[in-house]
């Protein structure tokens, strides 16, 4: 996605992909049916895809895809996850925040009125997120134009930074059951229970669900990588699969290619200038290539086209 946004500002790039398939976490493999029916094709990574809503500037999918020229079908799920839990509780995250909380609410229904104070808690957050362009918090000019253009979403921003939302569980619920439920609710993408998840990232979260929706991109999730890789190609970027980069070398004639890890030349990738001398091919000056990792990707890139 970073190489399609450098080529859609002007950027030449390249992209190097160790495997045969672009898409990382949106891979996929394919069987052909043995009736002879055609292909099926499997998903082998993420699924359950947010940002490819139609409103607001979380919709990061799809405006990445619409800077290169991309769309990108998908099939709205009306139920984000089913629970299945101890004691019989197997409450549906529907798309319908109503729908959410009346059946959550069902299950406990003496905190019925706690359970929507609690998930109402988060849309002050989504809201003042949405109102901001996302980008990285370690541009310090960002940070300053958010701030001028929407102080106060900044500052509910800033006022939530040390809160978890353990902290604001407590604060409403009581049931043991429900609040082991709200650490599943974390669980399910942050990885750690709700002491450990900052309310900043459960806000887009637990709000986006209901906003933008969880949407499945028709043909799979590789269609993915698939688009933003015609995209790239659109913008006049290039890229490559199945390609384990050592490093980079520039011809006489200013031709320059990748060598694998072996030292083995792998012939000119393009044929367009590199970048003048003193630009470095990454912003840390270090071979791109080498990542402690060893996955062979690089994007590479020079100073935009006049």
């Amino acid at each position: 996605m970073a190489a399609t946004q450098l080529a859609a500002k002007g950027y030449r790039v390249l992209v190097l992909e160790k495997y045969l398939i672009p898409g990382g976490s949106a891979g996929y493999f394919e069987r052909p049916d043995p009736n002879g029916n055609g292909i099926y094709r499997f998903d082998v990574g993420a699924s359950m895809i947010f940002g490819l809503g139609t409103q607001g500037t979380t919709n990061l999918l799809t405006r990445a895809l619409a800077a290169v020229g991309q769309t990108l079908e998908s099939i709205p799920d009306p139920v984000q996850i089913a629970y299945h839990l101890p004691q019989g509780l197997s409450p549906r995250v529907h798309r319908n925040y109503e729908e959410f909380l009346q059946e959550l609410a069902s299950y406990f229904p003496q905190e019925a009125g706690s359970i929507r104070r609690f998930y109402d808690s988060f849309w002050p957050i989504f809201n003042s997120l949405n109102a901001l362009e996302l980008l990285s918090l370690e541009e310090w000019s960002y940070l300053w134009r958010s701030f001028v253009s929407h102080p106060r979403a900044c500052l509910t921003l800033a006022r939530y930074l040390p809160v978890n939302v353990g902290q604001v569980a407590r604060r409403y619920l009581r049931h043991p059951a429900l609040l082991r439920f709200v650490d599943m609710e974390c669980y399910c993408w942050s990885v750690v229970p709700a002491e450990r998840t900052p309310m900043i990232n459960a806000g887009m979260v637990f709000c986006d669900r209901h906003y933008g929706g969880v949407n499945y991109p028709k043909g799979g999730v590789g269609q993915i990588a698939q688009k933003l890789a015609q995209g790239l190609e659109t913008a006049g970027g290039k890229s490559a699969t199945g390609r384990r980069c050592g490093g980079f070398w520039k011809s006489a004639d200013e031709q320059w290619g990748s060598s694998s890890p072996q030292g083995k030349s792998s012939g000119p990738a393009r044929s367009s200038p590199m970048p003048p001398a003193g630009i470095p091919l990454s912003a840390s000056g270090r071979d791109p290539c080498r990542q402690r990792s060893g996955a062979g990707k690089a994007a590479i890139n020079s100073p935009p086209v006049s």
